[in-house]
């Protein structure tokens, strides 16, 4: 016989909610990502060149920076690098994020799917950074709140 719990436990991980892009001069562009847990809302922009991928970049490093907010500055989270490629047929944005925590050092892979539009890669990549990190995240945050 299977039995079958239910368990109400609040999920300790970030949630993207959106992206926005803004043009500025000189071929530079603002992306501003926005993340949420519970009623917690969150935002982070960054500023940079508006060609090729880098936009990518930015909202990836935009997101790392909610995650240090969110973990009370208990992690330190820099972008490694990213890449926009294919894999089983897919599109995909895969990054590379070093997260330093309480003198430790690790090295955290992420990937999204994107769907097509330019603003779909902007926010694969912050997804990409949250599947990146949203374990690890979870783990300090247990640490943090352990009635949680």
């Amino acid at each position: 016989m299977v039995r079958y719990f239910a368990v109400s436990m609040q999920s300790l991980r970030l949630r993207f909610e959106g992206v926005v892009v803004e043009s500025l001069p000189e071929n530079q562009c603002r992306v501003t990502i926005h993340c949420s847990h519970g009623d917690q809302r969150f935002r982070a922009s960054r500023e940079g060149q508006a060609v090729g991928d880098a936009p990518i970049g930015l909202a990836a490093t935009a997101t790392l920076e909610i995650v240090e907010v969110f973990t009370e500055h208990l992690l330190k989270c820099s972008l490694e690098g990213f890449e926009r490629t294919q894999a089983f047929g897919r599109d995909l944005i895969v990054l590379l994020v070093r997260v330093e925590h309480n003198e430790s050092r690790v090295q955290l892979f992420g990937s999204y799917r994107t769907r097509g539009p330019e603003s779909d890669c902007l926010a694969a990549g912050s997804r990409a950074a949250l599947d990146a990190t949203n374990r690890f995240v979870e783990l300090v945050q247990r640490q943090l709140h352990p009635e949680a």
